[in-house]
């Protein structure tokens, strides 16, 4: 009886111990289901770090982006700042202009008395004032060749002319500008230190101009002077020859072309050049010289040594004259160029001394057979 109770026990034990063994793997794959819950959960977590640390790093780039636009947007604010400063000088800068400009015409009104003048006359005398006033001041030169401008529009262009500061050559031909148009010029040009050329060819000048561009010759700096086609005669050449033989002429080159200039006019150029130390160019083609005034201007040749060219065309200058330049030119040491295509009058044995000279001495002279 002891026995089997011993036995009963024995079993019991046995059972109870697997039922313990049985709970404890039971617990232990549970244990075990966790730990894997877990471990999946923490790389998930792991997962979830890593992109909220990428995200993290995105927005960052994103801040410094759109910090550097901030900075970027505030150095263009600025930017525009500045440039709608400088945009209001600009405009107060133009609205004094426009001032001036508004006191200049009433001023110009008054000084012209355009109300009186002909249409055409006041229209083109306005529009030289627009054009002139419509030019960057730093102009080295001034073109208004064929514009009619008369001395109304010469007036304007005066009046204007000290806006150019650094003005070097001047144009005003074919204009139809006579004397008062000339005195006007004059009152501003005469003491110009930087205008070295004058265009005034084609004009209406005559004798009664010369007495003003003879003041702009001694005046200024001049180097060079176009009075080509301007009805000037002998009177007028006078005129001019005064302000040759000034010691303060510094003009190279005089070109009076296609005037009416006869053997007085060449006695006075003679006088002048014999005096004259700065020119090197003459031009009095298309003139009335004739033998005598060639006569006189070949003396000149003597005692003249500056002049480098010199241009005589059809002057009507025949064997005579012909053979007082051969003689004068034998002695010149300076003259290289002597032009005297067109005097169809020469006979055939002053056309071959004068190229016979040309062979002998070196000198070029172009004959217009």
């Amino acid at each position: 009886m002891q026995r089997s109770t011993i036995a009963s026990h024995d079993v019991m034990d046995d059972a109870s111990d697997d039922e313990d063994n049985r709970v404890s793997e039971h617990s232990k794959g549970q244990l075990m289901q966790f730990l894997k819950a877990k471990e999946q959960e923490n790389k998930l977590l792991d997962l979830d770090l890593r992109s909220v640390k990428s995200q993290l790093k995105v927005a960052s780039g994103k801040c410094q982006s759109l910090e550097d636009t901030n900075v970027s947007l505030l150095q263009q604010i600025e930017e525009l700042e500045m440039r709608e400063d400088s945009r209001q000088a600009e405009m107060r800068f133009l609205q004094e202009q426009l001032a001036e400009a508004k006191l200049y015409i009433v001023k110009l009104t008054e000084t012209l008395d355009l109300k009186g003048a002909a249409d055409d006359v006041r229209i083109q005398a306005w529009e030289t004032f627009r054009d002139l006033y419509t030019m960057p001041s730093d102009s080295e030169g001034v073109l208004f060749a064929g514009k009619a401008l008369r001395d109304e529009g010469a007036m304007i262009v005066a009046d204007a002319i000290d806006v150019f500061t650094g003005l070097k050559n001047l144009t005003l031909s074919d204009n139809a500008i006579k004397r008062r148009g000339m005195e006007h010029l004059a009152s501003h040009l005469s003491s110009s230190t930087t205008l070295e050329t004058l265009d005034l060819q084609s004009n209406l000048i005559a004798d009664e101009g010369c007495a003003s561009v003879a003041a702009m010759i001694t005046g200024s700096k001049l180097s060079s002077v176009h009075l080509g086609a301007n009805n000037i005669s002998d009177p007028g050449v006078n005129i001019l020859c005064s302000a040759l033989s000034d010691d303060r002429c510094a003009l190279k080159s005089l070109h009076l072309n296609n005037n009416k200039i006869g053997e007085k006019g060449a006695r006075y150029i003679c006088s002048a050049l014999c005096k004259n130390t700065s020119l090197e160019f003459l031009s009095l083609s298309g003139n009335k010289l004739g033998d005598y005034g060639t006569t006189s201007l070949a003396h000149m040749l003597r005692l003249n040594n500056t002049l480098t060219e010199l241009n005589l065309g059809d002057n009507d200058i025949r064997q005579a004259g012909a053979a007082d330049l051969v003689s004068c030119c034998a002695d010149n040491t300076t003259l290289k160029t002597l032009r005297i295509g067109g005097n169809d009058n020469m006979e055939g044995e002053g056309r071959k001394a004068l190229a016979a000279l040309g062979s002998a001495s070196g000198k070029h002279f172009r004959l217009y057979l």
